[in-house]
């Protein structure tokens, strides 16, 4: 019997977190999938934007048929407006804008 130790190198997260996220999002356990315009994409609801990012640093990818970025939006009928990803800074552009921000407002508290 032989064993074989061999030391491979891992990989940046940036570089495994898109695929991550298509797997995930492919395994979500969605009975009715749907599509929206021209996209062939299927989603659980139609998707407009995404944002992707590790700390601070964005991870350009493809999600679900879209590039992701570093921009979020308003909520639809209220105030739809481009918004820089929030941050201390920006928060409070996001409030006025009604972009949820719960969690990343009781993360920012502690």
């Amino acid at each position: 019997m032989a064993f074989v130790t061999q030391a491979v190198k891992g990989q940046a997260t940036e570089n495994l977190v898109p695929d991550i996220i298509r797997q995930s999002i492919a395994g979500l356990p969605i009975a009715k999938r749907m599509r929206w315009g021209s996209f062939t994409t299927e989603f659980v609801r139609p998707v407009h934007w995404a944002v992707l990012l590790y700390g601070d640093r964005v991870i350009n990818t493809e999600v679900l048929g879209l590039e992701t970025g570093s921009v979020t939006q308003g909520h639809a009928f209220m105030r739809r407006k481009k918004l820089p990803w929030p941050s201390r800074k920006t928060m409070p552009m996001c409030c006025t804008n009604k972009v949820a921000l719960l969690p990343i407002l009781n993360k920012e508290k502690s």
